[in-house]
């Protein structure tokens, strides 16, 4: 439909707080009609209840299915608009205004993507409230390759054609950087609107933060890039992000043991996923 907005989410035990971000999405000022389409892969917590109480289009998928370039474009074929919004599950919409503002330049037919900014009012891990969670060395060939505007899901719109054209494809891990990557090569307009905001954060086990890290080396790999030993063991003696550690520690910032061996769990993770990894680690 030309006049409509899909907003898209996939889902799985989204949590009490993804009723504050569909209430969020019912309370956007915007003069076009906007549907919300789900696709779940194995909720069990109350999530579908919760999406079809506020009026969503509710799709369910087999967890065992679930890959997120795949799923996604899965998703984006549930859908109807010719704009379609990606959001993540645990991402709010910081004002009423957020989606007329992140869909604006498509619609004035200036952009064929638009990438929004995920903000926290108190980031609940410490490296991402520094803006230090990317720190290491791995993704810098790709963005100087492929623009460095790094595209997120998290909050981001494009066009159906758009989509239609460049897709996620089929990859477990990073599948908005391979949509970055095709778009790029179809030299699609991509712009960044920085008033387009949600909240959005993620707090971290040991366990989890390995498993998030090692799956970000895999996605690498499948986008054609390599983590080198060398520059793994450059982010593991970076000075910088110790003094920024010791700083955090005094001042009581760091608290959390992920937080603590953050330095050394990501560019190990990374690495070992880059190499090792095969398949979407839960």
């Amino acid at each position: 439909m030309a006049d409509l907005i899909s907003i898209s989410i996939l889902t799985r035990n989204a949590g009490a707080g993804f009723r504050k971000t569909l209430d969020a999405l019912h309370s956007q000022q915007i003069d076009l009609p906007v549907e919300i389409v789900l696709l779940d892969n194995g909720s069990t917590d109350g999530t579908l209840a919760a999406a079809r109480e506020a009026g969503a289009v509710v799709h369910t998928m087999p967890p065992e299915a679930f890959s997120f370039g795949e799923s996604r474009d899965r998703l984006f074929s549930l859908c109807r608009g010719a704009i379609i919004v990606a959001l993540s599950q645990d991402a709010v919409p910081v004002d009423d205004r957020w989606l007329e503002r992140l869909t604006r330049p498509l619609r004035d037919g200036v952009a064929d993507i638009v990438q929004g900014l995920e903000v926290m009012q108190e980031k609940p891990f410490f490296w991402d409230r520094i803006g230090r969670f990317y720190y290491t060395r791995e993704w810098q060939p790709f963005f100087a390759r492929y623009g460095a505007v790094g595209l997120s899901t998290a909050n981001l719109a494009t066009t159906r054609a758009a989509w239609e054209q460049a897709r996620f494809g089929p990859i477990a891990m990073c599948s908005d950087k391979l949509f970055q990557k095709r778009a790029a090569e179809a030299g699609m307009r991509v712009v960044v609107c920085r008033e387009a905001r949600v909240h959005h954060g993620h707090r971290y086990t040991i366990a989890g933060l390995f498993k998030r890290c090692a799956n970000e080396g895999m996605g690498l790999r499948m986008l054609g890039f390599r983590t080198a030993t060398h520059d793994t063991l450059r982010d593991l003696c970076n000075l910088r992000v110790y003094r920024r550690l010791f700083k955090g520690l005094l001042q009581g910032e760091v608290r959390a043991p992920a937080e603590v061996l953050f330095p050394l769990i990501r560019p190990v993770a990374l690495w070992y996923g880059n190499r090792f990894v095969e398949k979407y680690w839960r």
